[in-house]
Parts: structure tokens; C-alpha cells; sequence
């Protein structure tokens, strides 16, 4: 969603790149590690979200404050949007 390499996660959240690999391959980093990942995702705008209800956790945008989700405009739809 924000378009970061593995060397970028790292750099944000202060960790070796070689952690965010391990990571991304199924391996628990640690407590201090995955709470330094989030809080980088986080601070980046990015909302997670945990299990609830049946359902799995996920992530999404947070929405800058005040500003309502107008969606697209009808002259930006394409089918490179089109989800």
C-alpha cells in the first residue's frame, strides 16, 4: 500500500533489512521488532486493524481528519482503478 522496499521498512522503523526479510518469510522477529514495524506503518497513514467478528485482521488509509472520503471523480475512473 505505500510502495516501500524491504531497505525503506527497515530504515523507517529502525531495523536491519535482513529482520524485515525473516519477517516476511514467516519468522517472529520479536515483540521490540514487529512494535517498531507497525509503529513506522502507522506513522505513514496506515491503520491496522485486528481480528474482529469472524473477521481478519487488515489495514487500511487513515482518513486525514476532517476531510470526508469524497471516493474518485468520475473523470478519474479507469480500469486501472476500477476494483
Amino acid at each position: 500500500m505505500l510502495g516501500w522496499t524491504a531497505d525503506d521498512l527497515a530504515t523507517r522503523a529502525r531495523i536491519s533489512a535482513s529482520d524485515v526479510t525473516n519477517f516476511e518469510d514467516g519468522a517472529f522477529p520479536g515483540t521490540e521488532i514487529v512494535e517498531r514495524v507497525a509503529a513506522a506503518i502507522e506513522a505513514a497513514g496506515i491503520v491496522l486493524l485486528a481480528e474482529d467478528e469472524g473477521m481478519g485482521a487488515g489495514l487500511r488509509f487513515r482518513r486525514p481528519s476532517g476531510q470526508p472520503d469524497e471516493g474518485l471523480k468520475p473523470e478519474e475512473l479507469n480500469s486501472a482503478n476500477d476494483g
